[in-house]
């Protein structure tokens, strides 16, 4: 039940982070994450969008959630690359893009901004 709210939150979150409303999907995303923390794309999406309204730490501390329960993702590795990189930390910044790179052979390793609701 917790996880299908959950997940009816995430999918609301990508639709206004989509709409280019970030403050609110931030919101949805971690009301989703208060029903089941153990979702780390709940964490990656709030950490994305963190990252699109430039708060830099706190995308940080989401990704690093999202990375402690799926820490073989190239996704929110890539995302916490980049986060390091806006941060000017750039030997974390390297070291996370790297890792996604080796988790996902064919990531083009250019920073951008990462996609919301990782495979």
């Amino acid at each position: 039940m917790k996880a299908d709210a959950a997940d009816s939150l995430r999918k609301a979150g990508n639709a206004y982070y989509e709409l280019g409303e970030p403050e609110i999907a931030l919101s949805l995303y971690r009301r989703g994450s208060a029903l089941t923390p153990g979702d780390s794309k709940l964490h990656h999406n709030a950490g994305v969008v963190l990252i699109a309204v430039r708060r830099y730490p706190e995308a940080v501390y989401e990704l690093k959630r999202a990375l402690a329960l799926a820490p073989r993702s190239a996704d929110t590795l890539t995302a916490l690359g980049l986060a390091y990189h806006r941060m000017r930390l750039v030997p974390l910044a390297r070291e996370s893009l790297d890792q996604g790179r080796r988790n996902r052979p064919t990531a083009s390793g250019r920073p951008g901004l990462p996609r919301a609701d990782p495979e």
